[in-house]
């Protein structure tokens, strides 16, 4: 009987086998957003915090600045560069990374221009 079972595949043509669809095919189309008939309002720039004049509690408000790094901040002020935070307030590298976009060293000697 074992013997009927092996004939029987041998016998069948072999058939390949089609490739699975792709997954992009079974996406509908990406379709535009619906217009409103309003223009998109353009992203307001981010104000920058000064370490020479700003808060302990402006400090704080940045990435990874605990009171700690806003005491120490705050303790070696002025700084000529965002840098200085790390040569200067021995800040780690990593909050520097995270603060460095959102902080300016603006001229401690130059009074800041009010708007």
């Amino acid at each position: 009987m074992s013997l009927a079972v092996v004939s029987a595949f041998a016998q069948a043509p072999a058939q390949p086998t089609p490739p699975p669809p792709s997954s992009a095919a079974q996406l509908p189309p990406a379709q535009p957003p619906a217009s409103t008939g309003k223009k998109p309002t353009p992203a307001k720039p981010e104000k920058k915090i000064d370490l020479n004049s700003a808060s302990k509690k402006d400090l704080m408000t940045l990435p990874s600045v605990g009171e700690a790094e806003a005491n120490k901040i705050i303790a070696n002020r002025p700084y000529t560069s965002k840098v200085d935070l790390v040569t200067k307030a021995g800040l780690p590298e990593g909050v520097y990374l995270a603060v460095r976009s959102k902080v300016v060293a603006a001229d401690p000697k130059k009074p800041v221009a009010k708007k």
